[in-house]
């Protein structure tokens, strides 16, 4: 709802404009008693604004206007008329109401000779400032926008790494989704973030079973829908939901431009759990060809193996390094890992680490962000783009913030 309200907001300024000018000319024509009732309309609809403006600034905190040089001159003069006459639009109307109503005719007009145009004036105003914050071309070209990749799809609301999570993540209009790769026993590579499938994310004949020892049959006798996450308390089981196969979430390609931001879950101490690295490079770019969607993937890792192997086999495709301790510099980390995107921890990310990973060419998504006082942190440190659970929330707030 609230990415809704500053549209909400200026419908009720323009409302109330209409109805101010259609006050005005009844009253010019003596209908005293319509007059009154259309007067009442627009009193009750400028404070219905109120409300949603208070509502609305209240979660979402001030919304800056990214335009420079004279529109920005101009949009601040408005703002700035608008705002110093509103504080008084309140008191003059309460004060020409309530003598209409007594019927106190020459001093209503005295002063309602003042409140009609101010008001008239703060509602075409609040109009106008709508605009200009949130359509102009001119403002809008010089916002810098911060992507949205959903995590594991949206599991605060969906299951993890499944067909309905991201159906919804792209529903919610994310940059990319984010997802895990692990491969079965008959070398069918598919989404999940653990090599050992276990409640609660996924539940089957067995209390445990690692993915790469069962068939692709024999994984998809588990149910990854059925239970809710206890750590999400929003989140909607799908009971009866299988885990996909990177087929399957391919196929959503279609669907809209977003990216994959796809991860090799390999790992150096347990090499019983996957494909070599080359080997899962391999099967990872085969079907990256297959679908003809190489510029729409990133290929992310703890296990930085597979980004060289991959960066021999396909040197176009986006390279992320995740990490999730390491104090270096990013991009003594991205040049490890032969990457160009580095993805920390949030925890690791200071504006000046960015702006040194900026300086050497190099994008920051860090992983992953969840609350508002985090997001604004990523905000300040101006990353290219944020990994969170919660995607629809992030976007509604970065619209809010004018960075969408």
């Amino acid at each position: 709802m609230t990415p809704l309200l500053p549209s909400v907001n200026a419908f009720l300024n323009a409302t109330a404009a209409l109805l101010l000018v259609w006050g005005y000319t009844l009253i010019r024509r003596k209908q005293i008693q319509t007059h009154r009732k259309v007067m009442q309309t627009a009193f009750v609809t400028s404070c219905l604004f109120l409300v949603c403006y208070v509502v609305y600034h209240v979660q979402v905190g001030s919304v800056k206007f990214p335009g420079t040089g004279a529109i920005r001159t101009v949009y601040l003069t408005i703002l700035g008329t608008h705002t110093v006459l509103a504080a008084t639009v309140p008191v003059l109307a309460i004060i020409s109401l309530r003598r209409g109503l007594a019927a106190r005719y020459d001093k209503h007009r005295r002063i309602a000779r003042w409140t009609l145009p101010i008001w008239l004036y703060v509602s075409v105003t609040g109009v106008v400032v709508y605009a200009m914050l949130y359509h102009m071309p001119a403002a809008q070209a010089q916002t810098p926008k911060i992507l949205v990749h959903g995590h594991r799809g949206a599991r605060a609301r969906r299951p993890e790494n499944t067909i309905p999570a991201f159906e919804y993540a792209i529903g919610q209009g994310v940059d990319a989704l984010e997802m895990d790769m692990a491969v079965t026993k008959d070398n069918v590579i598919v989404i999940s973030h653990d090599p050992i499938l276990e409640p609660p994310v996924c539940n089957g004949p067995q209390p445990k079973a690692v993915i790469h020892e069962l068939t692709l049959a024999e994984v998809r006798q588990w149910d990854c829908g059925n239970v809710r996450n206890p750590l999400f308390a929003n989140q909607q089981t799908v009971p009866g939901t299988r885990m996909p196969t990177l087929d399957d979430v391919f196929r959503l390609a279609p669907r809209g431009s977003f990216d994959y931001n796809i991860e090799t879950k390999s790992f150096p101490d347990k090499p019983q759990y996957t494909p070599s690295p080359e080997e899962f490079s391999r099967m990872v770019l085969a079907k990256i060809r297959e679908y003809k969607i190489e510029k729409r993937i990133i290929l992310q890792s703890f296990d930085f193996r597979t980004l060289v192997a991959m960066k021999k086999l396909a040197p176009e495709i986006r390279l992320s390094a995740l990490t999730e301790v390491d104090q270096r510099d990013f991009p003594a980390i991205a040049k490890e890992a032969l990457a160009g995107i580095i993805s920390p921890n949030f925890r690791l990310v200071t504006p000046a680490k960015v702006a040194a990973a900026h300086q050497a060419g190099l994008q920051v998504v860090p992983w992953t962000v969840n609350n508002p006082a985090d997001w604004d942190r990523m905000i300040e440190a101006k990353v290219d783009a944020i990994i969170s659970d919660d995607p629809a929330e992030l976007i509604a707030y970065l619209k809010g913030r004018g960075l969408r």
